[in-house]
């Protein structure tokens, strides 16, 4: 018999979904049929398995797990193109509760894809031990903090778009950051960006650098001391994101250059401040600072040579800490740095 969706079991059910499957129910897709059989059958607390004479081009089916149980639903279309109408619910009647005791249909990454996505656009941070908690919550469905870690990431797909694909894009980017605005004919650069990349024998994206104009303009209204630093990104590729920044005259931090390259090492400084001193146009008087990583010194020493380079005491002190030399050795390195220069040695013993 046909009608809304309401079980009629054993097992301790949860409240209808929301909205109610009815007969005469039409669909646009059949995935859209059966996101809505799942959810529905998930938050009762149901459990079910797809027959074996459901085709996925002009009917699916369900039946319960028990064989002796009546329960089935049923979605057809009439022909291909046509909307796919639900035309059969017959309620679980025979069953018992332990039929159901977690729900494989509940477990899925596209039901919890589905189950999750406005909790994670919300809350990007949300961790697999809260995401699991916060299933249970709502419907009552256990699953397993790695089951939540697969759907987050999943949904999180579904956000940013897929990396691989992302990366092949970076270019035509970079080609339309060289061309600005250009509406504006006001002057010949206004507007555009210092932008290039490299890419490897094999035709894939390796290394890119920007400098967008009007940045680079500011560098007469800023403090001449430029910050240059690294860091990880957190990509499937392992890149590293490079940048170079100063602060203005109200002590506001301006990004001048940044880009992506493979690691931190000689090779990509070099390639970073070849392309930032070109992007400039001039070497400017500047101080530059530092943390002294993995070739940035030569680097700086080489297209930066009337620079005077200090190094950031913040990076040298967690070097000594990574390096093992222990908490007592950091007290010692502070209280030199901080030491006058005209101060006599014996002030730091």
């Amino acid at each position: 018999m046909a009608g809304n969706f309401t079980p009629t079991s054993n097992a301790t059910a949860s409240p209808t979904p929301d909205p109610p499957f009815q007969g005469g129910r039409t669909f646009v897709s059949l995935d859209e049929a059966k996101d809505h059989i799942i959810a529905a059958s998930v938050a009762a607390g149901l459990d079910f398995r797809v027959d074996k004479h459901s085709d996925n081009t002009t009917r699916w089916i369900t039946r319960c797990k028990d064989s002796h149980c009546g329960y089935r639903t049923r979605v057809y279309r009439k022909d291909e193109g046509s909307a796919w109408i639900f035309s059969k619910y017959i309620p679980h009647n025979t069953c018992n509760a332990s039929t159901h005791l977690q729900c494989k249909q509940g477990q899925t990454v596209a039901y919890l894809k589905q189950s999750l996505q406005g909790a994670i656009f919300s809350n990007r941070k949300l961790s697999g031990r809260a995401l699991v908690d916060l299933e249970f919550v709502r419907t009552g469905n256990r699953i397993s903090a790695q089951q939540a870690n697969r759907a987050k990431a999943s949904i999180m797909n579904s956000i940013h778009g897929d990396e691989r694909e992302q990366y092949t894009q970076i270019p035509a980017l970079l080609q339309r950051l060289r061309q600005g605005d250009l509406s504006d004919t006001s002057s010949a650069r206004n507007g555009r960006a210092y932008a290039t990349w490299d890419m490897t024998e094999t035709n894939h994206f390796e290394r890119c650098f920007v400098a967008p104009y009007s940045c680079c303009k500011l560098l007469d209204r800023s403090c001449f001391i430029l910050y240059l630093d690294g860091t990880n990104m957190k990509t499937r590729y392992g890149m590293t994101l490079l940048i170079a920044s100063m602060h203005d005259r109200d002590n506001k931090t301006l990004p001048l250059a940044w880009g992506f390259v493979p690691s931190e090492n000689y090779r990509n400084w070099k390639y970073f401040c070849r392309h930032l001193l070109e992007a400039l146009g001039v070497e400017p008087e500047l101080a530059v600072m530092s943390d002294r990583d993995k070739g940035l010194h030569k680097a700086v020493k080489k297209f930066f040579p009337r620079a005077h380079h200090y190094y950031c005491c913040q990076h040298l002190a967690q070097n000594i800490l990574d390096k093992g030399f222990g908490s007592a050795c950091q007290q010692l390195f502070w209280r030199a740095a901080r030491t006058p220069k005209n101060a006599k040695k014996a002030s730091i013993r």
